[in-house]
């Protein structure tokens, strides 16, 4: 590859990688857990309000009783894990030419 090309990919990786900062892809997952049984313990020790806070830091509509809401915000976090969110971030295109993705994961493991 070269020097020129490595240059360009560099520069689009580093684009790429700011507007995944801009659309909050790389922060922390909502919920502060990673597995179901972590936020399953986490929540059985909440009051009903604090699960209608934690819902709303979630992004999770607040309404409902307490199973409910442990309902609601566990169907999230499932939803979070698969990747589906109601937040639809998509690039009309792909910013790399076939050529070039094929050399953007070994770039992005050199930075």
């Amino acid at each position: 590859m070269t020097r020129k090309i490595q240059k360009t990919m560099k520069g689009r990786i580093s684009e790429l990688k700011n507007l995944q900062m801009v659309a909050g892809l790389k922060t922390k997952n909502p919920f502060g857990v990673d597995n179901l049984e972590d936020l399953n313990k986490k929540m059985s020790d909440m009051m009903e309000l604090d699960l209608q806070k934690y819902a709303e830091i979630s992004g999770v509509s607040s309404r409902g009783t307490r199973v409910q809401l442990k309902e609601k915000i566990r169907g999230a976090f499932l939803s979070h894990k698969r990747g589906s969110t109601s937040l639809d971030i998509s690039l009309k295109r792909d910013p790399f030419t076939k050529k070039e993705r094929a050399n953007v994961a070994q770039l992005m493991l050199e930075e």
